[in-house]
């Protein structure tokens, strides 16, 4: 089996993950205050729809105005006249991207309808993040080439990397930070806190739009990007962590901060 399909099979047979957030930035300029104005209006019943009931104007610095809509639990979107943001807490929400892309099309074809907006670049970002308490165990969870160990122990360790695939840039920061936690009461073996390292992979990939962008290929836009990030993090675990996300329950003492994808 080759490398794209065998990528594809894990992603459709995942189902536990430990992402913790997700965001979603578009940047685009020719608006001005009075059109971010007309634009709020104008998708504030597509985003009540989705359980976005709080609206706050924020004034920053630069005198410029921010609308931050939120729902009840963890759901953000900010809008401005330079950029929409949208960002998730995944530890309570539905970790599945697909899930939010709707919105995030209609809001996108909304504001394409103002006559001198020009999308300039279309970005994701995955913060994934979990707890192992021993050191020699994060190499049968993650590969060699995502976390690599030095013999002695580890304080705090930083693998930072760029690359560029088909016009989608990417920024991947891995991160190994040893700590003082406290153990959920499942893992408890017999006190509180342990020492343990906090694994963090944080991958973004963002697309700069050179040509002015087309509503038919928005949506497979979009999905590029995230298929591109999805495809790291599975290279980044190991055939050992895959198999264990893949079960229907997963149980095992030697990490933490894994859930269930809804």
């Amino acid at each position: 089996m080759d490398k794209d399909k065998y990528k594809v099979k894990v992603r459709s047979k995942l189902k536990h993950t430990f992402l913790k957030s997700l965001t979603l930035k578009v940047e685009y300029g020719g608006l001005i205050d009075l059109d971010v104005e007309y634009y709020v209006k104008s998708i504030r019943d597509i985003l009540y729809d989705k359980k976005y009931i709080s609206l706050e104007e924020i004034y920053e610095d630069d005198h410029n105005k921010k609308f931050v809509f939120k729902t009840e639990n963890g759901r953000i979107i900010t809008i401005s006249k330079s950029n929409i943001i949208l960002e998730i807490n995944t530890k309570i929400n539905n970790p599945m991207f697909s899930k939010y892309l709707p919105t995030v099309i209609n809001l996108i074809k909304e504001l394409k309808k103002f006559e001198f907006i020009n999308i300039k670049k279309i970005g994701l970002q995955k913060v994934n993040t979990c707890i192992i308490y021993e050191k020699d165990d994060i190499s049968k969870f993650f590969t060699e080439k995502a976390l690599h160990l030095a013999l002695d122990d580890v304080i705090s360790l930083e693998f930072n990397e760029q690359a560029e695939v088909d016009n989608i840039y990417f920024l991947y920061n891995r991160t190994i930070t040893k700590g003082t936690v406290r153990r959920s009461e499942e893992n408890r073996t017999g006190k509180d806190t342990d020492t343990g390292y906090q694994i963090v992979l944080d991958i973004e990939g963002f697309m700069p739009i050179q040509d002015e962008l087309d509503e038919d290929n928005l949506e497979e836009c979009i999905k590029k990007i995230n298929n591109q990030l999805y495809d790291l993090f599975i290279e980044s675990l190991s055939t050992e962590f895959i198999k264990k996300l893949s079960q229907e329950e997963f149980n095992d003492n030697r990490i933490e901060e894994v859930t269930k994808n809804v």
